[in-house]
């Protein structure tokens, strides 16, 4: 196979999940290429170590452009710069918050304290988790703790680890205390109880029919052809509307708070 294509456009973005699961394991490129050449890359895909590492380079510069959507799934979901076909994105978004059994372990009986993030460094080599991984499913750890959501109940059980943290993502990059005020020193993942409370205004979204059909009208241009349950929102849009916007006007309440997944579902 001949290796001198220097430049190559598409309008698809292409993902490996084998070079995906090394950069999300914290491997550099060059780490990257030398398990690729040890898995036989070369005789499967009859190429050269050249054009091997000009492909890892180019994936691991995606990865990272794309990693600030995956900070909040939803904008990866929302994006137009890269095409990527919706079930890509969702094992992206899997894996990115894949919990590692071994992390969990060596956290368990932890205090979760500045101290115990300083020290991921030494988890990470002890448990061969990347630190990467580590400090990110850390992150989701301590802010569910912070805000002590019930996650327990049976009603609850089918969703998963990745489910959750990918929400506490979100949150954080949204609803936080750091994301609302990043001109703090030492931004954390409280959620403040302003901008809870000024979740109650939206209930004029549900209350006003003209407003309620704009509201409509705006979210559904902007997810139409972009999700695959696009008709079932906008047949249960409204009702949907109703629900989300009674459960975030009740957040004032410390107790609501803890049951909001329980709320999700249910409502």
């Amino acid at each position: 196979m001949s290796s001198d294509l220097d430049v190559f456009v598409g309008n698809t973005t292409l993902i490996d999940e084998e070079v995906y699961r090394l950069w999300l394991d914290g491997h550099s490129v060059a780490e990257a290429v030398a398990r690729r050449l040890r898995g036989g890359v070369l005789e499967r895909e009859g190429t050269s170590v050249a054009v091997l590492q000009s492909d890892t380079r180019d994936h691991y510069r995606t990865f990272q452009m794309l990693e600030r959507l995956l900070h909040a799934p939803p904008r990866l979901l929302q994006q137009l710069l890269f095409q990527i076909p919706p079930e890509r994105q969702a094992l992206l978004v899997q894996r990115y918050y894949a919990f590692d059994e071994a992390l969990a372990r060596e956290l368990l009986g932890k205090k979760l304290s500045k101290g115990t993030k300083k020290e991921l460094d030494e988890v990470s080599a002890r448990t061969g988790v990347g630190i990467r991984s580590c400090r990110r499913d850390y992150a989701a750890i301590v802010f569910f703790a912070n805000s002590r959501f019930e996650t327990g109940k049976r009603r609850l059980q089918f969703l998963s680890f990745g489910d959750f943290a990918a929400c506490a993502q979100s949150m954080m990059a949204h609803w936080s205390q750091g994301a609302l005020a990043p001109e703090a020193a030492e931004p954390d993942g409280d959620l403040p109880k302003s901008f809870l409370q000024d979740l109650k205004e939206l209930k004029v979204l549900v209350s006003d029919k003209d407003l309620l059909d704009q509201h409509k009208s705006l979210v559904c241009s902007a997810l139409r052809g972009k999700i695959s349950v696009y008709n079932e929102l906008e047949a249960n849009f409204k009702a949907l509307s109703r629900a989300l916007v009674n459960v975030g006007g009740k957040l004032t309440h410390a107790r609501d708070v803890r049951d909001f997944f329980v709320d999700l579902v249910e409502k």
